[in-house]
């Protein structure tokens, strides 16, 4: 026990050795008795989905997520650990007590939701947590949380590895997000991953990626900004999306080589004349089967279009 707490203690001293610059360059007043980690909270979440397959029925579970407080008695975390929810636990670090929330704005666009606390006592330790910019590529960061449940918070420290469009998961939307080494798993989600350089929030931790090692992914704050100014009014509007068609620009490759005649070289075909191509000779092989073991001469005579088709191709690839 001696040593967990020792190691527990140099691991929050890593994570908020960056917060203790910050602080000496702008000093923040906290009440005796508050802790930093405090504002890093864990949901217990009941959900009650609706079966598609068997509309008369309902499907209940429970997941655990992550959550950071931004505000006094409002909790940011993302979207799909809220999504069809019925009852919301919050619950501290390494504290047994929990305190009912209730979501307020739920955006499945960008995968981001604000919950509420009314509990007064909730925040009588805890000092919320400042939103930072975006840091660039290669800074370091930590990202914390509540992965696979577990009573205890966790940290994993890693990189930014890129920052580029990717597309969502659970809103299904291609939006910015930054690429980080830090490992994200089950439970991670709605937790803060934090700047090591200023101690303030750099993104929320909310997707991985299977088919890689160490691919996990945070919303970036200047998506998180886009969302608290979007229900500044009181209501979601949402990623707005312009219904324009589009065509890539780059050349699909041709056939080139002609079914008519095999290990002959052929010429590029255009789609509609390959498939013209392959339904005429399917027909034509078709009926050359059924009857060339009666009669080959009949066959021949009775299905001209083999030798008309096959003239026709080649006459349209010699040009």
């Amino acid at each position: 026990m001696r040593l967990h707490k020792t190691t527990m203690a140099a691991v929050a001293a890593v994570a908020l050795a960056g917060c203790a610059r910050a602080q000496a360059e702008e000093p923040i007043e906290e009440d005796e008795g508050t802790d930093f980690l405090n504002a890093v909270v864990k949901l217990e979440v009941q959900t009650s989905e609706p079966d598609f397959v068997h509309p008369w029925r309902i499907m209940t579970g429970g997941s655990d997520g992550s959550g950071v407080v931004i505000a006094p008695g409002r909790i940011l975390t993302c979207a799909h650990c809220v999504a069809d929810t019925t009852f919301i636990r919050i619950r501290k670090n390494n504290e047994d007590s929990f305190y009912h929330a209730t979501p307020l704005f739920v955006d499945h666009a960008r995968d981001l939701a604000v919950i509420s606390v009314e509990d007064p006592a909730f925040m009588a330790d805890v000092t919320p947590m400042e939103i930072g910019e975006t840091p660039p590529v290669q800074s370091e960061v930590v990202a914390v949380g509540f992965p696979i449940g577990g009573r205890l918070i966790s940290f994993t420290r890693g990189i930014v590895s890129r920052i580029e469009e990717i597309r969502y998961a659970h809103g299904w939307t291609d939006l910015l997000a930054a690429q980080v080494d830090a490992a994200i798993n089950p439970g991670n989600s709605g937790g803060p991953v934090l700047d090591m350089a200023t101690g303030k929030i750099a993104g929320i931790a909310f997707q991985g990626n299977k088919r890689g090692e160490a691919l996990g992914y945070m919303i970036p704050t200047d998506v998180i900004r886009c969302f608290l100014k979007d229900v500044a009014d009181k209501r979601v509007d949402g990623v707005p999306t312009i219904f324009l068609p589009s065509r890539s620009l780059k050349a699909r490759p041709r056939v080139v080589i002609s079914r008519w005649r095999r290990g002959r070289q052929g010429c590029a075909l255009p789609g509609w004349l390959r498939k013209w191509g392959r339904i005429r000779f399917r027909r034509a092989m078709y009926y050359w089967r059924s009857t060339a073991s009666a009669s080959p001469t009949t066959a021949t005579s009775a299905f001209p279009e083999i030798t008309s088709a096959h003239s026709s191709i080649h006459s349209k690839c010699a040009r």
